[in-house]
């Protein structure tokens, strides 16, 4: 029996390649102990912290996402996508941070520091995604990525807050799913924002 060509997208559709990236485990974080689900959220994990107060801390060193990507990982980056995800993750933490901190490369009274490492990078089809897009507007494979951040004094290591955040793309995700690491910068885009939302809000620290 001939499959109908008005069934034909509806089944490449369901055929669609779903990023598989979960919670990760990888070791940088300086303890696991105490993360708890967020509720509401795919797959997210934080820890805060009892009483956590930042209003003695004034300035944030950013540092630069560690790539701790396991070998069962779906796919590499290339060192031109690792630069290229460095640089915006640092841009959406400082964006979001807006004048509440100084951004420094001293680490001091005062100081915190935010780590980050992406554990796994599912990166995305190209050339299947480009094709669906023109056949039936949709796209077939989509990606995601899992990230582990922890907010430490910078002076005495003291943890504040972690989070692990397992971003899996949806078919909403519109034109990430044409560009090759759109939806690994969706998750570091997301860890960037659970970083800001945590240190933003509060009111500029003494000086």
């Amino acid at each position: 029996m001939k499959l109908s060509i008005a069934l034909l997208p509806a089944s490449l559709l369901w055929a669609s390649c779903v990023s598989d990236v979960g919670l990760t485990r990888s070791g940088f974080l300086s303890t696991y102990a105490g993360l708890e689900a967020v509720p509401g959220e795919r797959a997210r994990e934080t820890w805060f912290a009892e009483g956590l107060d930042l209003s003695g801390f004034h300035a944030v060193i950013v540092d630069p996402i560690e790539l701790r990507l396991e070998s069962t990982t779906t796919d590499r980056l290339s060192p031109s996508q690792a630069a290229l995800l460095q640089e915006h993750y640092a841009a959406w933490v400082v964006e979001g941070l807006g004048e509440r901190f100084t951004v420094t490369n001293e680490q001091g009274p005062g100081v915190l520091r935010v780590r980050t490492a992406l554990t796994e990078a599912d990166t995305i089809n190209l050339a299947a995604n480009w094709i669906m897009g023109v056949i039936v507007l949709w796209p077939f494979d989509y990606g995601g990525g899992t990230l582990e951040v922890e907010v430490v004094d910078s002076q005495s290591g003291e943890r504040m807050a972690a989070m692990v955040n397992a971003d899996r793309a949806t078919a909403w995700n519109g034109f990430q799913a044409m560009i090759r690491i759109g939806h690994v910068c969706q998750a570091a885009q997301e860890t960037a924002g659970w970083v800001a939302s945590t240190l933003a809000p509060l009111e500029p620290a003494p000086r």
